[in-house]
C-alpha cells in the first residue's frame, strides 16, 4: 500500500511538469484546422448577427455550401449574396425554428435541395432584455419555442 501512495507522489511533479509544458507549446503552435471543404453548413439564425458572422466564417474556411435559416428574408437575402460574392455556395430557407412543423418541413427541403448538412451551427435565439419574472407570457413562451425546443427540433 505504502508503495503506490510512493508512487503516485513520484508520479504528480512528472505528471505537471508534462501539462505545464504542453500547454505551453499548444500556445505558441496555432492549431490545425479542419478542413471544411466538403462540409454542408446550416446556420439557425444566419440572416444577421452572430449568425452572419459565422456564415462568412464558414465560408472564409472553404466550406463547400453554407445554408441559412430566419425568419426575416431581407436579411437572409442580404447574407446569401455576401456569401456567394466569396465564392461559397450558399442558399437561405425562411424557417422559425419554434415551429416544430415548419422546422420539419424546411428540413426535408434542405435535404432535398442541397444534400444533407454536415455540420450544424444551432445560433438562433431571442433576447427580450427583461429578466424571467418581468417578461410577459408571450415573450415567456417565444423564448421557450426558439431558445429551448428550437434546439431539439433542429436536429
Amino acid at each position: 500500500m505504502i508503495w503506490k501512495w510512493l508512487g503516485a507522489l513520484l508520479l504528480f511533479p512528472v505528471q505537471m511538469v508534462y501539462l505545464v509544458v504542453k500547454a505551453a507549446v499548444c500556445m505558441v503552435l496555432p492549431p490545425k484546422l479542419r478542413d471544411l471543404s466538403g462540409e454542408n453548413v446550416l446556420i439557425t439564425g444566419g440572416g444577421r448577427g452572430i449568425g452572419r458572422h459565422l456564415a462568412r466564417e464558414f465560408a472564409k474556411r472553404g466550406a463547400r455550401k453554407i445554408i441559412l435559416w430566419g425568419r426575416t428574408e431581407k436579411c437572409l437575402k442580404e447574407t446569401t449574396e455576401e456569401i456567394r460574392t466569396m465564392g461559397t455556395e450558399c442558399h437561405y430557407f425562411i424557417c422559425d425554428v419554434g415551429n416544430r412543423e415548419e422546422v420539419y418541413r424546411q428540413a426535408k427541403a434542405v435535404r432535398e435541395k442541397v444534400g444533407d448538412i454536415t455540420i450544424l451551427v444551432n445560433n438562433a435565439a431571442v433576447v427580450h432584455g427583461k429578466s424571467l419574472m418581468d417578461s410577459d407570457d408571450d415573450a415567456l413562451l417565444k423564448s421557450q419555442h426558439i431558445n429551448t425546443l428550437g434546439q431539439f427540433w433542429v436536429r
